[in-house]
This record gives C-alpha cells, structure tokens and sequence, in this order.
C-alpha cells in the first residue's frame, strides 16, 4: 500500500535533522559527462 503524505513526512528518512544527515559532497562531474553523451546519442 502507499504511504499517506502525513506518514511519508513523519518517516525517519525525511524528518531527520541536519545535525544527523551527512556533509559529504558527492562528485556529478562523472554524471554530467554521461549525461552529456547521451543526448547526443
């Protein structure tokens, strides 16, 4: 079944605060390229 907007903003995943979330920054260069390419495809 699906979840109801009201479970979907009290789960875990999404009410988690900043101080818990991780500051790692991930590299979109690689995802970029491939994207590129694509299109030209």
């Amino acid at each position: 079944l699906r979840m109801s907007s009201k479970d979907c903003l009290t789960h875990p995943w999404l009410s988690q605060r900043d101080e818990n979330m991780s500051k790692t920054v991930l590299p979109t260069d690689e995802l970029k390229k491939f994207i590129i390419r694509r299109k030209w495809q």
